[in-house]
């Protein structure tokens, strides 16, 4: 990280690095305790990576960025 400040913006870097060990489209997630849903996609996937666009096996489609 400290190397590649030189080279790369470390804005963007971070990013980079959030979004890669964070939530990705597809991947099964527990929104409750014995609840899972999909991603589905991200309304802001920038500024709130923690809060996706989820479906549930039903197919109630959730999205986890909007106060409840």
């Amino acid at each position: 990280m400290e190397r590649t400040r030189k080279k790369l913006d470390p804005h963007i870097l971070r990013i980079f690095l959030d979004k890669t060990t964070l939530y990705k489209v597809g991947q099964a997630i527990q929104i409750r305790p014995y609840e899972w849903a999909t991603i589905i996609g991200f309304t802001d996937y920038i500024h709130a990576p923690l809060h996706p666009i989820v479906q549930k096996h039903d197919g109630t489609v959730i999205d986890l960025s909007r106060k409840r």
